[in-house]
């Protein structure tokens, strides 16, 4: 094999190793800065400070997730309709709801998906007694 062959090969695996090598780095360099941006107390990426939408509203505008003050266990983020989960694993609640949605409007799907305790915190933090009558 010609010594310039074999120069270029070598060249060529030495940049795809560096390549394969540095990919880590660079994940482990973005997941650093992003937890970073978050700073100390807050709940993550995308999740900043209050905009004054409401009672426990928090969030930087549309589709931004909203941790009330003190309760990390109910989500409430802007979607085009109204969606309730409930993640078992963590025992969190997730809202999507259109910006201005009547809180009757939510619970009463969050009633389909919620037991007792997580529906009661929801209520509270939308500002709505639990007990509304159904229709």
């Amino acid at each position: 094999m010609p010594r310039w062959l074999t120069t270029v090969l070598l060249v060529a695996g030495l940049l795809t190793g560096a390549a394969f090598l540095a990919e880590p780095v660079l994940l482990y360099r973005r997941r650093r800065a992003a937890a970073g941006a978050a700073g100390p107390g807050m709940a993550g990426p995308g999740q900043g400070p209050g905009s004054g939408q409401g009672p426990g509203f928090e969030g930087q505008g549309p589709g931004a997730g909203r941790l009330a003050p003190g309760k990390a266990r109910v989500v409430l983020a802007d979607y085009d309709r109204v969606v309730v989960m409930h993640s078992a694993c963590d025992d969190t609640v997730y809202v999507l709801r259109p910006p201005g949605q009547d809180p009757e409007a939510i619970l009463r799907a969050a009633r389909l998906v919620l037991q007792e305790g997580p529906y009661g915190e929801l209520a509270d933090q939308l500002g709505v007694p639990a007990g509304l009558p159904v229709e």
